[in-house]
């Protein structure tokens, strides 16, 4: 008798996946770009390769991006967001992304009792793409083009606060007067030295800065934050360069005309002041 073939009963056993936790974790440990590494390899130990692919496209260019708004946001802002707070949000973000895309497929997983990877195995994996983010941050910085002319920064940084020093001396010399919210009637020697530290030293100081300032504006590659400070810093020498002025034409013309004005334009130098501070 020719024996007959039976019928082979086994079915393949499913492949191991990433739980939702395991996941999450690697996106803590090594952003979107870690976990969209795993949510891949699930896609593609369900067979799913193309949904795998797109995942691990959506996960780079995220990542990107969230560096992109990381760096374009002001220093102040970034001290001012707890350190752990933005790994927590995106990690809760892949968690609902995971249960959306591959839940019930995990769940179902689970029930069988079929083997997942474990969350070491996810762990070590975030890590490795953490070390990957770290040495691609650490040749930009160290490696890449500098963003602006950094010497040509400093010398204009070090021209103003020189000149900056010097227009400070017009206040000197008008604390040590004997003006009390008019300057008609001082006396000659008052009227002499504030005229002689203004017209002399302070107006051209104030000038130097307003023109330096606006150096600063016209480089290339200078930060957000550089810039929103330079420009407040610009309307500041302003503010302080017509101060003088008014100052100037009203001891010439000996009338307070222009009281009400050299008390507004004070008034907003002090508000700058407070906010540079």
């Amino acid at each position: 008798m020719i024996p007959t073939q039976q019928p082979e009963t086994g079915t393949e056993t499913p492949k191991k996946l990433y739980s939702q936790g395991a996941i999450a974790l690697a996106a803590f440990l090594g952003t979107m770009l870690a976990s969209g590494i795993l949510i891949r390899r699930n896609f593609i130990n369900m067979g799913k390769p193309e949904e795998g692919k797109r995942a691990l496209i959506i996960s780079i260019i995220s990542t990107i991006l969230m560096f992109v708004v990381l760096f374009a946001l002001p220093d102040s802002v970034m001290d001012a967001i707890p350190q752990l707070l933005i790994p927590t949000v995106y990690m809760f973000i892949i968690y609902l992304i995971v249960e959306k895309t591959q839940g019930q497929a995990l769940k179902e997983h689970k029930e069988n009792n079929h083997e997942f990877y474990s969350k070491w195995n996810a762990a070590g994996r975030g890590l490795i793409c953490c070390v990957i983010i770290f040495v691609i941050g650490f040749g930009y910085f160290f490696f890449a083009p500098e963003d602006y002319d950094v010497d040509k920064y400093d010398q204009y940084i070090e021209v103003i606060d020189l000149n900056e020093e010097r227009g400070l001396e017009f206040y000197y010399v008008l604390n040590s007067t004997e003006i009390n919210d008019t300057f008609i009637g001082l006396p000659t020697s008052d009227r002499r030295a504030i005229l002689e530290v203004s017209e002399k030293t302070s107006i051209p100081s104030w000038e130097k800065c307003v023109e330096m300032s606006d150096s600063i504006l016209s480089m290339e590659g200078l930060y957000p934050d550089m810039i929103e400070l330079s420009e407040k810093l610009k309307r500041y020498y302003m503010l302080n360069l017509e101060v003088n002025r008014i100052v100037v034409k009203s001891i010439r013309q000996d009338t307070d005309e222009y009281i009400y004005e050299y008390l507004e334009l004070s008034d907003e130098i002090e508000a700058i002041y407070n906010e540079l501070e």
